[in-house]
């Protein structure tokens, strides 16, 4: 969904809570997804994986799911220059 990718890359707090105040109440007010957006606000937005968003690690640190995918994507970069 790309509300979610939205979501995960919003610059800062205030456009983040932006968006999940419009597609909350936009989720809710389908049927099919009024579930969905009980499992999503529970888990992402007040459970323990709530600190996903790209604006909040540290400057330096890995924006990614997984900071060892930044780890290996340089290795990777580098074996390619050396190889050549």
């Amino acid at each position: 969904m790309q509300e979610i990718q939205n979501m995960h890359f919003s610059k800062n707090r205030c456009e983040f809570k932006t968006i999940i105040q419009k597609k909350i109440s936009r989720w809710e007010g389908v049927a099919d997804l009024k579930l969905f957006s009980v499992y999503f606000e529970n888990t992402w937005l007040k459970g323990s994986f709530k600190n996903w968003q790209v604006y909040l690690p540290h400057p330096g640190f890995a924006t990614t799911n997984n900071s060892i995918e930044s780890f290996n994507g340089r290795i990777s970069q580098l074996s390619k220059l050396l190889l050549k």
